[in-house]
């Protein structure tokens, strides 16, 4: 039993731990998530960095529509992930059985798998609104940006070798 428990809890923290980082870069901000380039670069990181781009007038709108859109996809689905993980831990601090818990495990996976999809569309989104070059100049200065943060260390380096 003991053993089957310490898998339960590796699930649960790696759900914890996955939950952490999707909250992290939604509370950067509207449009901060998953961007197009895969990293943090959302449509409203990429506003900020509009005469950098060379964004011209109709890229801005587009992407602002796509920040709009952003929002109010992408907070309702952080909710639901929030108010699973929430039932999750009550559920287990509670004592619940396993087929209960893995019930709740199932909720959060399919919450992930939501944001995920989400996100994967408004990165095409931003995709086709941005050329080549405005894609390069973002994935060249958001690594140079969390280097410049401190965020070295193991799978976090931009310039590994």
């Amino acid at each position: 039993m003991k053993r089957k428990m310490n898998g339960m809890s590796l699930g649960v923290l790696v759900l914890l731990l996955s939950f952490g980082f999707a909250v992290l870069s939604y509370a950067e901000g509207p449009g901060a998530g998953p961007g197009p380039m895969g990293r943090g670069d959302g449509a409203g990181f990429i506003l900020k960095m509009k005469d950098k781009l060379g964004l011209t007038e109709d890229q801005v709108k587009q992407l602002q529509a796509v920040v709009e859109s952003e929002k109010e996809e992408m907070g309702p689905l952080f909710e639901k992930i929030s108010a699973d993980r929430k039932a999750l831990e009550d559920s287990l601090k509670a004592g619940a059985k396993d087929a209960d818990l893995k019930v709740l495990l199932d909720n959060l996976e399919m919450d992930h798998q939501n944001i995920g999809t989400a996100g994967k569309r408004f990165r095409g989104q931003i995709r086709g609104i941005l050329t080549p070059t405005q894609q390069a100049k973002i994935v060249v200065d958001r690594g140079q940006h969390r280097n410049g943060k401190g965020l070295k260390g193991p799978g976090r380096d931009c310039d590994e070798k």
